[in-house]
């Protein structure tokens, strides 16, 4: 069921913005919500649809029968449309046209919700504006999209667009540690992610956690001018096992940029510090400013040999005899 707490925290403003449409009546026919995952987009369509559907006189009650239903996206009244393979196309569109062509069996509102809407192929757009340029009352499209800008033009004019802001990384990270994550692992993960889910998916999966100790150990191996690519062997044998996808690559990369960057924040005097185990024996003789955006270019440099197919074992050791 969904909690509209979050929404409520994360999103206030366009929480507001939809209440206050609501009550004077000028609500449109068409929405589009667009922002990073884990922004609340789907809450705020749940939001909007038991809004629509409550049955109380202050909507959402969020305990009447219809709200119940909307926050379970169980209502009859609400029509999701998913990508199937990672695509939308023209015969899911069709059959929402069917739906917002038959007759309902439940009273009021009818809410069509359309997930990742940018994936829509061709046909499926195309079909869609039939939808857009024909109202019908008491029938809602929201669209959510985190590609907005893949969107048919002729499809954004049409819609009303609310942009929902990504969540502070500092409140996520407060939000975590709260849940009991350890500090430096909750603030490496709200810099991975904009999802509190997906962030607890990867506690949960474990490799973030060996991920942030494999980081660390490199920097204190760097502390003491050890051999930093045995240090990675010696550790780091997990990124070569059955199972790692590229985008744990991309954690560890991710990780040790952000202790890279920890490490410019104590040049500069900063004394809220995420890794100050493993920067408290930094040689900053050795490690001035100047050469810590050396690390950076490095560490991008090889990061965006990710997105090719290369050897693991040789990036790594070419890296590090750089790093």
């Amino acid at each position: 069921m969904t909690d509209f707490a979050k929404l409520f925290d994360y999103q206030p403003e366009i929480v507001s913005a939809l209440t206050k449409s609501f009550k004077k009546k000028r609500l449109v026919h068409a929405y589009l919500f667009e922002g990073q995952k884990g922004t609340r987009k789907t809450d705020a369509a749940v939001y909007l649809s038991a809004l629509l559907l409550c049955q109380s006189d202050n909507p959402p009650c969020g305990v009447c029968p219809n709200c119940l239903k909307a926050m379970n996206l169980s209502h009859g009244n609400i029509f999701i449309v998913e990508p199937e393979n990672d695509v939308i196309k023209k015969d899911q569109i069709e059959a929402l046209l069917h739906e917002l062509s038959s007759t309902s069996l439940f009273d009021g509102s009818r809410i069509y919700i359309i997930k990742e809407a940018h994936l829509m192929n061709a046909a499926a757009s195309n079909a869609l504006l039939k939808f857009l340029e024909e109202p019908h009352p008491q029938h809602y499209l929201i669209l959510l999209s985190t590609q907005p800008h893949l969107l048919l033009d002729t499809i954004k004019s049409r819609v009303q667009t609310f942009h929902f802001n990504p969540i502070s990384k500092k409140k996520m990270t407060k939000n975590l540690t709260d849940k009991g994550i350890e500090k430096d692992i909750a603030y490496c993960l709200a810099h991975i992610t904009s999802s509190e889910e997906e962030a607890e998916e990867l506690i949960k999966s474990g490799e973030i956690i060996d991920i942030v100790a494999l980081a660390k150990d490199i920097q204190k191996a760097k502390n003491k001018k050890q051999d930093l690519y045995l240090a990675f062997l010696n550790r780091g044998r997990f990124l070569f096992g059955e199972g790692i996808l590229v985008s744990h690559h991309q954690m560890f990369f991710d990780v040790l940029t952000l202790i890279v960057r920890e490490k410019i924040k104590s040049v500069h005097g900063d004394e809220e510090l995420f890794f100050a185990e493993c920067l408290k024996n930094v040689d900053k003789k050795i490690e001035t400013p100047d050469e810590l955006i050396r690390q950076l270019e490095v560490l991008n440099k090889y990061q965006e040999r990710l997105k090719y197919h290369v050897n693991m074992e040789l990036l790594y050791a070419s890296m590090f005899l750089e790093f």
